[in-house]
């Protein structure tokens, strides 16, 4: 199935002059994201802020690059001086690595306000290691928890219900309803994105609304899981239409 991301790209000229047009265009996701972290403060780490990211992570966001062009736009920016990298994982297996700028001005101010006025999206990845853990169970991060209070369990129970609901919703507009799933997965995945990948549990709704009128992802994403492994990906999509919205509005009060 062909990909319709619908996403606008952009670069600084001055930085695709000096540095090449790719690393421009890697510069300006890394400017967002560190300056979100920073806005929220999260990820400080001696003295610096940081993001991180999986390889496959970065091929998602960028479906035009493969995984080797962009490990070469990394590692030509590390080599220039523009980034720095670290390791910040709470497990020791994992292998993800950390960036933030070498120079902190390469982050204007400009970009404090966006991030401030965007609508407090988490940007945490699932882990990727590059070996396998420890076969024990408490190693392993999705190992569902001892004790979960009943409210709580309710609470995801009640997240997935509605998330089919929605979906249901949409599909009814043609007459095609979705097989019922089985709820107490859909709970537990909704589990693992607010426990162990930190998101934020608003955001995980507004996508869900938001999915069953985006073309490509409504036939993509039709689970928790699903949802779980694309968030970052549909994050920036939901944020780029509406902007787009906005923007259209604007024009239509100018």
């Amino acid at each position: 199935m062909e990909r319709n991301y619908n996403i606008e790209y952009g670069f600084n000229l001055d930085y695709a002059v000096k540095y090449g047009v790719d690393e421009s265009i890697m510069i300006k996701n890394f400017q967002f994201w560190i300056m979100k972290n920073k806005a929220n403060e999260k990820n400080f780490h001696d003295g610096r802020t940081w993001t991180f990211n999986s390889k496959k992570a970065f091929v998602e966001i960028f479906p035009f690059w493969t995984e080797k062009q962009i490990r070469r736009i990394l590692d030509s920016l590390i080599q220039k001086n523009i980034l720095i990298t670290g390791n910040y994982n709470k497990m020791s297996y994992d292998r993800t690595l950390w960036y933030a700028f070498k120079d902190n001005t390469i982050c204007p101010n400009s970009l404090i306000e966006q991030t401030e006025q965007s609508d407090q999206i988490d940007q945490t990845v699932a882990p990727i290691p590059d070996n396998k853990p420890d076969n024990k169970p408490d190693n392993k991060p999705d190992n569902k928890p001892d004790k979960i209070k009943p409210e709580i369990l309710q609470n995801y129970l009640s997240i997935a219900k509605s998330f089919y609901r929605i979906i249901c919703d949409k599909a009814s507009i043609n007459n095609v309803l979705p097989k019922k799933p089985n709820f107490e997965n859909w709970s537990n995945d909704i589990r693992k994105m607010i426990e162990i990948d930190k998101r934020n549990e608003t955001i995980i709704k507004e996508i869900m609304s938001w999915i069953v009128n985006d073309d490509f992802e409504k036939t993509v994403v039709r689970c928790p899981s699903k949802l779980r492994e694309r968030f970052d990906v549909l994050c920036l999509k939901m944020e780029k239409d509406r902007e787009k919205k906005n923007k259209i509005n604007d024009n239509v009060f100018i």
